[in-house]
Formats: C-alpha cells, sequence, structure tokens
C-alpha cells in the first residue's frame, strides 16, 4: 500500500489540472482508510480546493480538513468542514464529537450539549463492521456522556451532571 500511496500521492500534488487527479485523490484516500494512517493525506489536504474533491472522497477531506483548522486554532472554520459531513459517513460521530468540543471551547454550551447528545443518540444506529470500530464508538459514547456531564456540573445542574457520570459504563475506559 505504502508503494500505491507514494504514486498516487505524485499524481495529487500536481493538483486538479492533472488529468489523473479526480482518479488518484480516491484511491489516496481509501489507502488511508484501510491503512488508518492519514499522515500523508493531512499534509496536501489545505492545498486542493474543495470544489475539486470527489464524491467519495468529501467526507473524509472534509474531515481532515477540519482537524487541521482546529489543531490550527481555526474553530469556526473547523466547525464548518465537520459540518459539511454527511450522516451516513464513518466519519459523522467523530465530526459531531469534534463539534461539540468546538463549541463547548466557544462558550457556546447549549450547542454543545446538543452535538454530544446527537453523538450518544445517533451511536446506537451504527452498523460496525470490527472490532477497532465498534471500541472507537463506544469510546466516543462515552467521552460524549463525560462532556455533557462536566457541561452541566459546569453550570451548577448537578442532578444532570450526576446522571450522565451514571450514565457511562463501569467498564468503560473513561469510568
Amino acid at each position: 500500500y505504502h508503494s500505491a500511496q507514494h504514486y498516487f500521492m505524485q499524481v495529487v500534488r500536481r493538483g486538479p489540472a492533472n488529468r489523473y487527479f479526480k482518479h488518484a485523490l480516491p484511491k489516496l484516500v481509501a489507502i488511508a482508510r484501510f491503512t488508518g494512517d492519514n499522515s500523508e493525506l493531512m499534509r496536501i489536504v489545505h492545498r486542493i480546493p474543495p470544489e475539486e474533491y470527489p464524491r467519495q472522497a468529501k467526507n473524509h477531506l472534509y474531515y481532515l480538513m477540519g482537524v487541521r483548522l482546529y489543531e490550527r486554532d481555526e474553530l469556526s472554520d473547523a466547525r464548518r468542514y465537520f459540518g459539511q459531513i454527511s450522516t451516513r459517513s464513518e466519519l459523522y460521530l467523530r465530526s459531531k464529537y469534534f463539534e461539540g468540543v468546538i463549541f463547548n471551547q466557544q462558550g457556546r454550551l447549549r450547542s454543545a450539549v446538543q452535538a454530544f447528545r446527537d453523538v450518544i443518540r445517533d451511536a446506537d444506529g451504527v452498523e460496525l463492521e470490527n472490532e477497532r470500530a465498534i471500541q472507537e464508538v463506544s469510546d466516543l459514547t462515552d467521552l460524549s456522556l463525560l462532556n455533557v456531564a462536566r457541561v452541566y456540573y459546569g453550570i451548577q445542574r448537578f442532578d444532570e451532571s450526576s446522571r450522565y457520570y451514571s450514565m457511562v459504563p463501569r467498564d468503560s475506559t473513561y469510568w
């Protein structure tokens, strides 16, 4: 996969003007998904205009661009990218979690709680293929519960806070 990734990256670096760009970028995203390594894509995602994202790679590239902007503390722009991810994408729950974190950092507590509740609610309907994905969704759910509890604790709604803290399973890493 590394060899293929290298050659696809050469094509993608040439930009959208290259006639193979629209074919190479989805392949590069597929390799990143398979290997779980987004480092190569993170190096170039900011150079690709969003209107050039191929349909089958859009969600992944929106997510990576959101992460990049979040890491650079450009929270509003990051949230805009996370908000464009489809509800059917495997990255949807992660993007909603990031939205909750961003809202919390911006002091928009109601929006943060709503985003975290969306993660908790939508996690039940996700069909998962492997153990790694199951664990990731479980962790996101537990972290969302904790974040809602922390928000309620911070605004001194202790009963609500206690209720959310008690929803974290005892076998959770975060319990």
